[in-house]
């Protein structure tokens, strides 16, 4: 029985990928080269260290903790002035209808994100208070797939994996998602989702809360 919905956050609810890829290649800039587009899908679903470990790489630049930590600061600087510029428009598509449903049901909510700045989009967006919990990569030290961040959201929603569905648009994702022993939407147009997920669709738009039920 269903009881918890556990989104991810980028490329579930909003998909501020490019946003976080235009201020990954402005670092890239400031680091002397020219970051290769095709690392963009590299980055999805990967926590902040992963991907700056990535772009070090790409321009095969040595960095120290002390820079690494310094770049990582810069780069943040910079995204937060990407978020100013978010609206509602940048939601995708069937989330706030899904939600909207969910806000009339028993079923509790939660956002469960690798992203630092999950909850503040979501403030930017005032979405909020559609959830009963937003955990992000500010309350636990290990990204997916690593699965401490779903437990810590199951955990404060008291809940238990088997009756928790997730949703999430990564391997990564899914991967820690079914360790735990949930049960697993896979969304977006990535093929690959569908090998590794309970079930795969492009977009929350097309599926209703009564299928979700249906299915876990």
């Amino acid at each position: 029985m269903v009881k918890a919905i556990v989104f991810d956050f980028d490329g579930v609810i909003v998909d501020s990928m490019d946003a976080h890829f235009r201020t990954w290649q402005r670092l890239a800039y400031f680091l002397g080269y020219e970051l290769d587009p095709a690392l963009k899908d590299q980055m999805r679903g990967k926590a902040r260290p992963d991907s700056l470990q990535l772009v070090l790489e790409a321009g095969h630049i040595e960095a120290s903790d002390d820079q690494k930590s310094f770049y990582a600061q810069m780069k943040d600087a910079w995204f937060k002035l990407e978020i100013e510029k978010m609206s509602r428009n940048d939601v995708l598509p069937g989330v706030i209808s899904l939600l909207e449903e969910l806000k009339n049901s028993d079923i509790k909510t939660a956002v469960a994100s690798s992203s630092r700045n999950a909850g503040t989009i979501l403030n930017q967006l005032k979405m909020e208070d559609y959830f009963d919990v937003i955990v992000d990569a500010t309350r636990i030290v290990n990204g997916k797939p690593d699965p401490a961040v779903f437990i810590e959201t199951l955990s404060l929603l008291d809940n238990k994996a088997q009756d928790t569905v997730v949703i999430e648009d990564g391997i990564l994702g899914i991967v820690a998602a079914k360790k735990i022993g949930c049960y697993c939407i896979g969304v977006g147009p990535d093929k690959r989702l569908a090998e590794k997920a309970d079930y795969h669709i492009e977009y929350l738009s097309n599926i209703s809360l009564l299928e979700i039920q249906s299915l876990a």
